[in-house]
């Protein structure tokens, strides 16, 4: 019987294997990698550059990188020509993570509810109340009244007038029990007698408003009832918040 040698695999034969192997990797999932990465300290807005260990912010490069955003059911479905980031497991099955998208465009479902996002002092209009209204009252009177959905403090613009004296402005919230609460600094108007308005004058509120509070905006002059303090043009403005505001919490009666 003869004794047959076990075949020997040479140096050459086996880097054949290797770069076989590897250009079939290659073929499917592509020259691709990942790893931990800082975004510069220069970084402001917009799609961030990123920059590696060894790189100094002035070595990072100019190239910006979308950002990976998970799927969801609202308002970040899956849609024909995503352009979409995946993984493959050992069985070649390719399991879609998220979508690759810019900063400015990126959303996630809880955007969805939009009644729920915390506003703060902007420049987009809500409301408008345009118009004239008056008191002959030296305390605060309501003259203006607004119903808001989204929690957070809001910018209210106004233009005031007087046929003398000093005609005050402020914002106040009326919480559900009827109690009525200053939200706001004071604005005030002594310059050209009505019917001459002044420029456009703004409060931004101080106080933080639950979901489906009422504003009310309060006129007074300090020299009446001799004399009269009017406003006009009254505007709720916002814009969408960073962050959440800290909560306005009262204790109501003692």
């Amino acid at each position: 019987m003869m004794e047959t040698k076990p075949s020997q695999t040479t140096p050459s034969d086996l880097y054949l294997t290797i770069k076989q192997i590897v250009l079939q990797v290659l073929s499917k999932v592509g020259m691709a990698g990942g790893g931990k990465a800082k975004i510069p300290s220069s970084y402001t807005s917009g799609n961030p550059p990123l920059k590696l260990g060894n790189e100094t912010s002035t070595t990072a490069g100019s190239k910006t990188h979308k950002v990976l955003q998970p799927f969801g059911t609202l308002l970040n479905k899956i849609l024909a020509d995503d352009e979409v980031w995946y993984v493959e497991d050992k069985d070649e099955n390719r399991i879609p993570v998220g979508k690759l998208v810019d900063v400015a465009s990126l959303v996630i479902d809880a955007n969805a509810w939009g009644s729920l996002k915390w506003v703060k002092p902007g420049e987009t209009d809500l409301l408008t109340a345009a118009a004239e209204r008056s008191t002959v009252s030296a305390g605060y009177e309501d003259k203006k009244r607004f119903y808001v959905t989204r929690p957070g403090r809001y910018r209210v613009e106004f233009q005031l007038s007087r046929t003398g004296g000093t005609t005050r402005c402020q914002v106040w919230v009326e919480l559900p029990d009827g109690t009525k609460v200053a939200a706001s600094g004071e604005a005030t108007y002594s310059g050209s007698v009505y019917p001459t308005f002044g420029a456009e004058q703004n409060l931004d509120m101080t106080l933080t408003v639950p979901m489906g509070s009422i504003l009310l905006v309060r006129l007074m002059n300090d020299s009446a009832p001799s004399q009269t303090g009017y406003i006009q043009n009254v505007k709720i403005k916002y814009e969408d918040a960073d962050a959440a505001h800290a909560p306005l919490d009262a204790v109501l009666v003692d």
